[in-house]
Formats: structure tokens, C-alpha cells, sequence
């Protein structure tokens, strides 16, 4: 049931097809789309969200949330990382939520993590449960030549959780800017 809301999402975000909206604007985009989903029309379901717009020219990175946990922001080095989030109700939840915009800077290099709770909401072998703490440091290990990001934190995720499939679903992006 929860893939149809996020499919009829992301045809709107594609086709930008949310009226009266800059899409430039992370806090219109995210309120645009609580007023449309409220969760009384859709079966008590409702989504989180996390939502950036990056300007080339500035290195500038706007974003906003719904609900949902930060982004990671992870510099060349590797040396931190940043999160990128603020708290906020989900889409769906208060028809008159308003959202927030936080901006950044982006240096040159840095990968920017954005993931589900899935990737860091696990049991690992030894019976602990991790919470993003726990995750980060996985953000911050050496590439793998010839391994894509999300592959590569995906298979370090995959050697510390407990046999089996995992309790929650996993989303992983990985954007590196040059």
C-alpha cells in the first residue's frame, strides 16, 4: 500500500505538477505535498520526506525534511560528518504544517548520504541494536575501487547485521559533488 502514495510523489516531483510551487523551495515543496496526501484520504498512511535543491553556480544546498532523518554530508577527507535535517511531522500528518529551509555550502568532493531508517535501524550479529550513531562511521570508510558508495555501505551493513533478511527496508543515495 505505501509504494502508490510515493509512486503518485515522485510523478509530481518529476513532472513538477504541484501548482504555485517553486520548486526551489524546499519548505513549498514539502507543504504543498502535506496539503495534498493528508492522511485521512489515504488510509492513515502517511510519509517522510527529505528534500534538497542544489545550485551549481553557489555550491549551495537548500533542503528541507518531513519526518524523516537526516542527510549526511560527508567532506573528501572524510575526516566528519554533517548532518543535514531539522525535525518536522511527516507528510500527511497536520494540514497547516509549515516547513523549514536550512542552506549549506557544499565543498568540492564531499558525498552527500541520504538513506532510510532501514540503513541504520538494524540488529547486529552480536544481538545490538544500532541507531545512526552506529551507522556513521560506515559513511566515513575508504571507497572500494570500482564499488559504487551505497554498494559499499551496503555490504558493510551486511557484515555486521544478524543473518537474514533485514526487519526494515533499506534505501541508500549517494551523491558526490565535484
Amino acid at each position: 500500500a505505501p509504494a502508490m502514495p510515493s509512486a503518485s510523489v515522485l510523478n509530481l516531483l518529476r513532472q513538477r505538477a504541484l501548482p504555485h510551487v517553486d520548486f526551489k523551495n524546499p519548505a513549498e515543496v514539502l507543504a504543498s505535498l502535506n496539503v495534498r496526501f493528508p492522511t485521512y484520504d489515504h488510509n492513515g498512511l502517511y510519509f517522510t520526506m527529505w528534500y534538497g535543491v542544489y545550485d551549481t553556480t553557489t555550491r549551495n544546498l537548500s533542503y528541507g525534511t518531513a519526518g524523516h532523518g537526516p542527510a549526511i554530508l560527508v567532506p573528501a577527507d572524510k575526516h566528519e560528518t554533517q548532518p543535514l535535517g531539522m525535525s518536522a511531522m511527516m507528510i500527511g500528518m497536520m494540514p497547516d504544517q509549515s516547513y523549514e529551509v536550512a542552506q549549506i555550502t557544499v565543498p568540492p568532493g564531499s558525498t552527500l548520504f541520504v538513506f532510510s531508517d532501514g540503513a541504520y535501524e538494524i540488529v547486529t550479529k552480536d544481538g545490538e541494536r544500532w541507531e545512526l550513531e552506529n551507522f556513521l562511521p560506515l559513511l566515513m570508510a575508504p571507497s572500494v575501487p570500482d564499488v559504487t558508495e551505497p554498494e559499499r555501505v551496503y555490504r558493510a551493513i551486511t557484515q555486521v547485521v544478524k543473518p537474514g533478511p533485514l526487519d526494515d527496508d533499506l534505501s541508500l543515495m549517494a551523491l558526490t559533488f565535484p
